[in-house]
This record gives structure tokens, sequence and C-alpha cells, in this order.
């Protein structure tokens, strides 16, 4: 079963995004109670939601505390699968 989960990781952290427009996207940092060897886990989370409203998961990562190396590695691994950037939010009165 590991075995299995583990390539489908693999496959969901490498997939094409290229064709891909979300014009928000989310960042979480999921924080778990698990402790390991003294570290804190946390998952480093993207949502992101397409034109049509659909919301996908965008992407899933491991993280350390939240640290700004853990989410540099975030967009850069995101940026070399393809997505476009949204859009700077538009303010209505500018």
């Amino acid at each position: 079963m590991t075995s299995s989960w583990e390539e489908e990781y693999r496959s969901f952290r490498q997939r094409d995004l290229s064709g891909e427009d979300y014009l928000y996207v989310w960042a979480y940092g999921v924080h778990f109670r698990v402790r390991l060897e003294h570290d804190s886990l946390c998952t480093l989370v993207l949502l992101g939601v397409r034109r049509d409203g659909t919301k996908e998961l965008i992407a899933v990562e491991d993280g350390y505390r939240e640290s700004a190396e853990s989410w540099a590695s975030v967009p850069r691994n995101l940026k070399r699968r393809g997505p476009q950037a949204p859009l700077p939010p538009q303010h209505p009165m500018l």
C-alpha cells in the first residue's frame, strides 16, 4: 500500500500544469502534533481556483515549521511545472 501511495504522490508532484490558469492561489501550512526527534512537522499546501470556480489541490509538500526555505521550494517546483501565474488583485476603485 505504501509503495502505491508513494507512486501516486510522485506522479501528483510531477504532473504537467502548463495548461492550467488559476485566478487565485491560497497557501496553507498545516501543522500536526506528531513529533519526530523534536522537529515540528508542517505540510505546505497550495489550493488554486480556476476561472470556472473549480478548486484544485495544486501542491502538497513536506515543510519544516513553515520556514522561508521550505516555502521557497514550493513555488520553484510549481514554476517548473508551468501553470500561468495568477493575476494581481484588481481593486474596483482604481
